[in-house]
């Protein structure tokens, strides 16, 4: 089945009559950007102080979230779509945002006013025709600052020659069935899971590739799955290619927004020896690792290609950054100087070395608060880095190890120590405008969206400015009194007033400092 083209009119109207899912997301966001040039030797604009075009920006709940959580930076964000940028600008308006503008525009025709630190494309490459990407490039290449850092995401081969024969038969089944976006989304799941039996027993392999897909497919809304695996174009492309068509519009490769893309920790020790002997360059091992792990989508960087890029990681690019555990140890075990943690995802890392868990106890003991890495260096060494410069590499090279893991995390800057949380709580406007429209969740400060339980739901919404904590304890016992809020012990619903007075007053400190450091209090 050959790709469709999309006619202008046709592509708004998607979008307008069923709206793409648009959420914020933590690597579509100027940090991940500002850490990886910071590694290869740039010097970035300080993201609270920066310039952030976004193209393709839907009803800019991306842009919106980084211009809320960042006062300084201004926010510009083009979409097609007016009516999704209708919604947005509702929301700009509801929040008194001033360094935050959306504008309907087509990016093959947009002129760029300005300069701009980080231009963010999420969403768009792999579902416009060839012309269109060709424009992205171009619009890019004009809006960057020569220290400027962009971001495209795209879909990948080797990964969806295992989703697309679903994809082929969803919009089948769309093509002879009538209704609603919902209904046509439906349609087609149902048929591949009542096929499925059948196909699996005849073919293994290609049963295989279907069920792939569906479980891929499980856990997104149906607007998703409807422009994702219906959307007339869907262009996936190796990344060796589309690392190879930048220079056209003189830009170059940087790296990827996730670092565990970049260099793979899951990858074993024998098969990364191999590639790294048959890979000269960064690419090539880039598209090795895609092949060995099935990759079906990238979040690649760009910069441009006047540039001079440093792919020396070590101490001399990550001394200033700041790094912090975000994983925790199943257990304190002694003797052999091995450990193992577990992330936030729930993977569990072991730590084969001495000198990685003592690096992972040091940061453990700074209770979920960064440092500098040239701070940390010094105090493993007890001496100065630049007094012991292979040692100083070394314990990089670990912590580069541990961050491609998903155990601790980078910033350019400091996680505080300490929330300043007020005595009185009170929730931010964004969070309280998401809330109060029925949001499934809430965007956070990490540029993450997070949906929430029913006792944080209650809680953020109860935060007012007004409340001290006993009354918050008090308004929240109301509640479970009330049944709209219930205390569980042991699996089994209490109606002892005491009992939840207790519970809800040992729970309410670390729910307010967990809720105040995604930035949803102050």
């Amino acid at each position: 089945m050959g790709e469709q083209t999309l006619t202008d009119s046709q592509a708004e109207y998607r979008y307008d009559s069923v709206p793409y899912p648009s959420r914020p997301q933590g690597v579509v966001h100027p940090e991940p950007l500002a850490i990886i040039s910071t590694l290869f030797g740039g010097i970035p604009q300080d993201i609270e102080n920066a310039r952030v075009l976004e193209l393709g920006c839907a009803d800019g709940s991306n842009s919106i979230a980084i211009a809320n959580y960042l006062p300084y930076t201004t926010v510009h964000g083009i979409d097609i779509s007016a009516e999704a940028i209708r919604r947005g600008c509702h929301v700009i308006d509801e929040l008194s945002l001033t360094n935050v503008t959306l504008e309907v525009a087509d990016l093959r025709t947009y002129e760029v006013e300005d300069a701009y630190d980080y231009v963010l494309c999420h969403g768009l490459w792999s579902w416009v025709e060839e012309e269109t990407q060709s424009a992205i490039l171009r619009l890019m290449r004009r809006a960057l600052k020569p220290e400027g850092v962009g971001l495209i995401s795209y879909n990948t081969w080797p990964g969806w020659h295992t989703l697309r024969p679903a994809r082929d038969i969803m919009q089948l089944v769309a093509e002879r069935t009538d209704g609603s976006a919902s209904a046509l989304v439906r349609a087609g799941l149902d048929f591949l899971q009542m096929s499925a039996p059948l196909i699996s027993q005849r073919s293994q392999i290609y049963g295989g590739m279907l069920s792939h897909a569906t479980y891929t497919m499980e856990g997104h809304s149906e607007s998703y799955l409807f422009h994702d695996f219906l959307a007339p174009i869907n262009r996936p492309i190796y990344f060796r290619d589309f690392v190879n068509g930048l220079g056209s519009a003189q830009l170059q490769y940087l790296g990827e927004a996730s670092f565990e893309q970049l260099v793979p920790y899951d990858v074993p020790e024998v098969i990364a020896q191999q590639i790294e002997v048959l890979a000269p360059d960064l690419v090539t091992l880039g598209q090795f690792h895609d092949f060995v792990r099935n990759t079906a989508f990238r979040v690649s960087l760009v910069c441009p290609e006047e540039r001079c890029i440093s792919r020396v990681l070590g101490f001399r690019s990550m001394g200033g950054l700041h790094v912090r555990l975000v994983g925790q140890e199943q257990a304190m075990e002694e003797g052999d100087g091995t450990s193992t943690w577990d992330t936030p995802s729930g993977v569990s890392i072991v730590a084969e070395d001495e000198g990685t868990t003592r690096i992972l106890r040091h940061l453990d003991a700074l209770s979920g608060s960064s440092t500098q890495v040239r701070e940390l260096i010094s105090k493993l060494l007890d001496h100065d880095p630049d007094e012991y410069p292979e040692l100083a590499e070394r314990i990089c090279a670990r912590l580069l190890r541990l961050y491609s893991a998903g155990l601790v995390s980078m910033s350019t800057r400091p996680f505080p120590v300490h929330v300043a949380l007020s005595s009185r709580p009170c929730i931010n406007r964004l969070a309280a405008f998401q809330l109060d429209n029925a949001y499934a969740g809430v965007s956070t400060a990490e540029n993450t969206f997070v949906e929430l339980d029913r006792f944080e739901r209650a809680l953020l919404l109860l935060c007012d400015g007004q409340r001290s904590h006993d009354e918050l304890i008090h308004a929240l016992c109301t509640l479970v009194a009330e049944d709209a809020l219930e205390v569980t012990l042991d699996g089994s619903k209490t109606h002892d007033s005491r009992l939840i007075h207790e519970v809800i007053e040992a729970a309410l400190p670390s729910k307010l400092e967990q809720l105040a450091r995604l930035g949803l209090l102050s």
